[in-house]
């Protein structure tokens, strides 16, 4: 199997600082991806909710999910206040090279939300200045350093320090596949996402779709939706890397085409809500066409999972 998926493309804020500290530590950031299968979505009532639609990754970082066991890293969290006053992160840094700050875009300068709205962002921190810490962030600056004051950053919400345990559990395809069987009938994804195309199909009009008006990227509904496209490219990802020379080649092969298919299926379904949001005389159009790619999705996404099932 040839692994044509450009991850790079296809990994969050909090996966792209992780990469780099597992890469730091000498273990696999492709485990990251085990649960990256995902979809979420229970609005409160029986309406079109996009607030209600998210992602895992994105709605807590759990150390106690099942990829740590494979990742073979400790997580340790640290009071973000603390650090800027001692002499703890020369210490801290010898060992995983970063630290992970989780912080809110409305504080992070470099963020697009800077000043507008309050979401979720991770970057690593990387050293002290006169003012607070310096960091980088691979997923949106590179490689180029930049820095939080003192302020900003005692307003940190985690700040964790990942140490490299002894060893790390093996994944095999055949683990992948039944812990993915296991989420997908814990999570009932599917009955959500019948549900979103059902609320979806029922919208009078754009304005429930765009929780932040003033800025389409910034919006629940286009980040999310990002995140579950990735997903899917993630998971083909690391069933490509793992699945090389398994007795079910062919069928491995099916499921790695269908996972792509699924991914760029899921993107252009954001570039249709995207398009809406620039031209809302479209909105009934490209309803009935979006309503129809969630449909396809859907049944593309039973089928991976019927597929997976037969290869247990």
């Amino acid at each position: 199997m040839q692994n044509n998926v450009d991850i790079q493309k296809h990994m969050n804020c909090i996966q792209m600082n992780l990469a780099f500290i597992c890469n730091s530590l000498d273990r696999d950031f492709s485990n990251l991806f085990i649960d990256s299968w995902d979809f979420y979505y229970k609005p409160n009532n029986d309406s079109f909710s996009p607030g209600k639609l998210s992602f895992k990754q994105f709605r807590k970082l759990s150390h106690e999910s099942l990829q740590w066991q494979y990742l073979g890293m400790k997580a340790h969290e640290i009071d973000p206040k603390s650090l800027l006053s001692s002499n703890l992160i020369a210490r801290y840094l010898e060992g995983s090279k970063a630290l992970l700050l989780n912080i809110s875009a409305f504080d992070c300068p470099w963020h697009r939300g800077y000043r507008k709205i309050d979401i979720d962002h991770y970057c690593l921190v990387v050293g002290l200045t006169e003012d607070g810490y310096q960091c980088t962030d691979p997923y949106l600056m590179g490689n180029r350093l930049v820095s939080l004051t003192r302020s900003q950053s005692s307003r940190g919400r985690e700040l964790i320090f990942y140490n490299r345990l002894t060893s790390a559990a093996r994944l095999t395809v055949d683990i992948l596949f039944s812990e993915i069987i296991k989420n997908i009938n814990n999570n009932n994804i599917f009955i959500m996402m019948e549900q979103f195309r059902r609320h979806f199909s029922g919208l009078p009009d754009a304005t429930q779709l765009y929780d932040y008006p003033q800025d389409i990227y910034l919006c629940a509904i286009t980040r999310t939706i990002k995140f579950i496209a990735d997903g899917r490219f993630q998971l083909s990802y690391l069933i490509g890397k793992l699945g090389v020379a398994h007795p079910k080649q062919n069928q491995i092969n099916a499921i790695y085409t269908l996972l792509n298919d699924s991914g760029n299926t899921w993107n252009h379904i954001n570039s249709l809500i995207i398009k809406v949001f620039y031209i809302p005389r479209r909105f009934e159009e490209e309803k009935l066409k979006i309503t129809n790619y969630l449909e396809k999705v859907i049944h593309t996404e039973k089928e991976i999972y019927s597929r997976i099932t037969e290869c247990l």
